[in-house]
Parts: structure tokens; C-alpha cells; sequence
């Protein structure tokens, strides 16, 4: 586990939504960086280029990862407020669980 610093917030909206596995709780922009297994290594995705049978990276609450299986993805077509976090010294965080990227 490692600390960053979150250095900014910048709200916006976006008009569609995504959620992976029937978790309406972890929404993200189509546009959210997010870390899924690559071979050998992750690579970032945006999420609206993930397809079922990727596999994300989450972070349990003891700091270990566990890989995600995508099996289901859903989305939203409404108005969503959504922030965009700009962090120091990683440009990594974790949201909902899952490791994303901060553009």
C-alpha cells in the first residue's frame, strides 16, 4: 500500500455511465482510465472500452488485490455529475474499489 495526495477536484458532467457485474454502487464516466489485466502486465483502459471477460483490478480493504472477472456490463444514458481527481506523487487511486488511473 502506498499514500498519494489528492491535489485537485474537477467536477463535471457527463450524459452516460458504465457499471461492471450489476454494481450499480461503482459507476464511472465512459472516459475513466481504469487498470485491467493485461499479459503480463495491467494496462489502462478506459472504461468504456471494457468488454466481458476482462478483468479488473480491485483492492480489498487489507490492500490486496483481487481480480475482477467482468461478466456483465451496463450503462446509463441520464446526467452525472462525476469529478476527475489529479493526485501526487501517484497518478493512481483507487475508486470504488478499483484501481484507476487519474488522466
Amino acid at each position: 500500500i502506498t499514500e498519494t495526495q489528492v491535489t485537485a477536484i474537477t467536477p463535471k458532467q457527463v450524459n452516460e455511465v458504465v457499471w461492471f457485474n450489476n454494481n450499480e454502487t461503482k459507476k464511472y464516466s465512459l472516459t475513466q482510465p481504469m487498470f485491467i489485466k493485461g499479459d503480463p502486465y495491467y494496462v489502462i483502459v478506459e472504461s468504456g472500452r471494457i468488454v466481458p471477460g476482462n478483468i479488473l483490478i480491485e483492492i480489498a480493504k487489507d490492500g490486496s488485490i483481487v481480480e475482477t472477472l467482468i461478466t456483465s456490463i451496463h450503462s446509463d444514458e441520464a446526467l452525472y455529475n462525476v469529478y476527475q481527481f489529479s493526485c501526487e506523487p501517484q497518478d493512481w487511486f483507487i475508486a470504488g474499489g478499483y484501481l484507476v488511473h487519474n488522466k
